[in-house]
């Protein structure tokens, strides 16, 4: 009984046949793009975008460099920058129109700066839960003496 053979599965008659899709060049329009489509293609359209060759040759608007951490006290005001520190402090408060404002103190062997996110309470519980450093990124301001990154991204 070990050895029989397996016993042929009936899969029944199947209809469908894939259908080749014809061959696309670089100068078809971008709704055959996968996931554009003909409304996405009108949008690429107001923007000078109407190839697959347009889209090749889009030159991003700005490059952001992630990977360079300078400490707190090295930063500059106006320049996007991504630090690495310990929340020390979180303290949540409501203001007008409903609105809440998460403030907390990013500390890092060198310094401590002031992170604020408006209307995003969900992060001042989810920074009192958190142990560890945080890595955040966002455009610096100086405030008195104090550096600020305001609504900065972070893990």
């Amino acid at each position: 009984m070990k050895n029989s053979p397996p016993k042929p599965v009936d899969k029944g008659v199947s209809f469908w046949r894939p259908v080749p899709l014809p061959p696309r060049s670089l100068q078809d329009e971008t709704q055959y793009l996968k996931g554009v489509g003909p409304r996405g293609a009108l949008a690429l359209k107001k923007a000078g975008i109407e190839t697959i060759q347009d889209v090749l040759k889009l030159i991003p608007r700005r490059y952001e460099d992630r990977t360079n951490l300078p400490t707190i006290s090295e930063l500059q005001p106006g320049v996007w920058a991504t630090v690495r520190g310990r929340i020390r402090r979180v303290e949540s408060r409501p203001v007008k129109n409903g609105m809440t404002v998460v403030k907390a103190t990013l500390k890092d062997a060198k310094g401590a700066m002031a992170l604020t996110w408006f209307n995003q309470p969900w992060v001042g519980s989810a920074l009192q839960k958190h142990e560890g450093e945080i890595v955040a990124y966002g455009q610096v301001k100086a405030t008195g003496f104090v550096f600020e990154m305001s609504n900065p991204e972070w893990e």
